[in-house]
């Protein structure tokens, strides 16, 4: 693709200018596509394969571009993908409902899931001064109060999502990590266990406790206390199974570590069965729904609902994978009334970016997970800042979608980036990072006219000599330039009479 390919000039004089150069570092003035292609030229980033686009959503016009029609592995970007297509098929007042139903015939406790992720997600329940055990003590007393007996059953209902709990594509290496954790119809505290460690006798293995409770969980703890140096906790969780080994050393005070859990339906029946059992009304039977069981006649005794706003924040802002993969496959149960699963999901997010794209910029997208965090998903910056342009123009969902995303002025992926210079405009963007992958997509809006620019940079093979910061510093420059740009060249109401 041409570089020359350009650029709203009309209306663009020298000093209007000025601004946008003085932050390429330029002494004359050039066109925003120009300045663009000269912080390539001299980028620091060597051989990292990068592309980038910026343009107008009020006029669509293409502001400037480089290598904008190449394809990439979009990491993180990935979201904004699956959390729109979510909210057009779901809508933005679509709530998950975890519910606790109960059978007194049959002296029967069942737990319906619907893929919530926020499902006792520790950083919401610490928000809402409760803990994992509060949640599940408030559980096992409304089974008790609706009349549970001790010896009877509990069954967990997953079957609104399969059981196939990691995507094949993810790095197995990582599974046990929190932001790898697996994704099922019920899901609960992220289906991550917190280790704390107290340190205890210099040289002697420290004392563990786990959030949530899981007294019937082996750990291995090969962990050492220490008084002095470092601290190196960490845990590991072996592949395909629940068998935990703490490691490292433990000083001055508990230290939460994260291990990510396997088959959490069954992680989170055992955790409320214990709870139940502390108040007298300990199941005999705990298992997993059957395919064919109807549970339509239980009646609710307690549920939990999280709002799609809620969700979209920790996706995109907190960039949550659980979150998207969640998305991916609840829509993919909405459309097809089966078990949501990957395939599914991504068949529906395809068809989503093809009705509202065109076959031709639907087809550009490869779409394997919700998260990003394969390595097979594919985009293009120019069919990105049309996804996010189409999400704008949509009067129901924008204000959701745009809402959801990451600014520099709020806890989120953004918080630590543009520390030197923050753009004028409102920016709202979503960030991507894997391996040799980094990449910035969103909005740059002027607070009093509304008139925003859209930009996408995405970089893929960045080499190992190459350090991350220089590519983030390129993005964040290409950003400021677009802010600039947009604060020079809006037509701003005159003031007064």
């Amino acid at each position: 693709m041409a570089l020359s390919r350009v650029l709203d000039r009309v209306g663009v004089g020298l000093a209007a200018l000025v601004g946008v150069l003085a932050v390429a570092g330029s002494a004359s003035a050039q066109p925003l596509q120009n300045a663009i292609e000269a912080l390539f030229r001299d980028s620091g980033i060597g051989a990292t394969k990068m592309g980038a686009i910026v343009i107008d959503a009020g006029t669509q016009r293409v502001l400037a571009e480089v290598n904008a029609d190449q394809s990439y592995i979009p990491a993180s970007n990935m979201k904004v993908v699956t959390s729109g297509a979510a909210l057009r098929v779901l809508g933005p007042d679509f709530e998950f409902v975890t519910r606790l139903n109960f059978d007194a015939a049959g002296n029967r406790a069942v737990v319906i899931g619907s893929g919530d992720p926020a499902f006792g997600d520790p950083k919401l329940l610490e928000e809402m001064g409760i803990s994992a055990e509060d949640l599940l003590d408030i559980w096992a007393k409304a089974l008790r109060d609706a009349g549970f007996k001790k010896g009877g059953e509990l069954v967990i209902d997953d079957r609104v999502f399969d059981r196939e709990y990691v995507h094949p594509t993810w790095p197995t290496a990582q599974l046990n990590r929190w932001y790898c954790a697996e994704v099922a119809g019920v899901n609960f505290h992220t289906n991550i266990l917190t280790i704390f460690a107290k340190p205890s006798a210099d040289g002697q293995p420290p004392v563990l406790r786990t959030e949530p409770e899981s007294p019937w969980l082996e750990i291995r703890n090969r962990g050492r206390s220490i008084s002095k140096g470092q601290q190196t906790a960490w845990a590991a969780r072996g592949l395909n199974s629940n068998d935990i080994t703490f490691n490292g050393d433990t000083r001055s005070g508990s230290t939460g570590v994260d291990v990510a859990l396997h088959e959490n339906p069954g992680v989170f029946g055992r955790m409320l069965a214990t709870r139940m059992a502390t108040i007298g009304i300990e199941p005999e039977v705990v298992r997993l729904a059957d395919a064919t069981e109807d549970f339509s006649k239980t009646a609710t005794v307690h549920s939990v609902r999280t709002e799609m706003r809620t969700v979209l924040e920790r996706c995109n802002t907190d960039s949550y994978n659980l979150y998207a993969e969640c998305m991916m496959k609840r829509i993919g149960q909405e459309v097809t009334g089966t078990p949501g699963s990957w395939r599914t999901g991504a068949a529906v997010v395809r068809m989503q970016l093809q009705e509202t794209l065109g076959p031709s910029t639907g087809h550009t997208f490869i779409v394997a997970d919700g998260s990003g965090m394969s390595r097979e998903n594919r985009v293009t910056p120019r069919a990105m800042t049309e996804w996010l342009a189409a999400m704008k123009e949509d009067t129901l969902l924008r204000d959701a979608f745009i809402g959801s995303l990451a600014t520099p002025k709020k806890d989120g992926t953004l918080e630590k980036r543009f520390r030197q210079k923050s753009p004028r405009n409102d920016m709202y963007a979503k960030t991507g990072y894997l391996t040799g992958v980094s990449a910035l997509s969103g909005y740059l809006i002027d607070p009093d006219t509304d008139r925003t620019l859209i930009f996408s940079i995405i970089s893929n093979d960045k080499p190992s000599s190459i350090a991350l910061s220089n590519v983030r510093a390129l993005e964040e420059k290409i950003v400021l330039m677009a802010d600039e740009y947009l604060e020079r060249t809006t037509a701003r109401p005159a003031i007064g009479g």
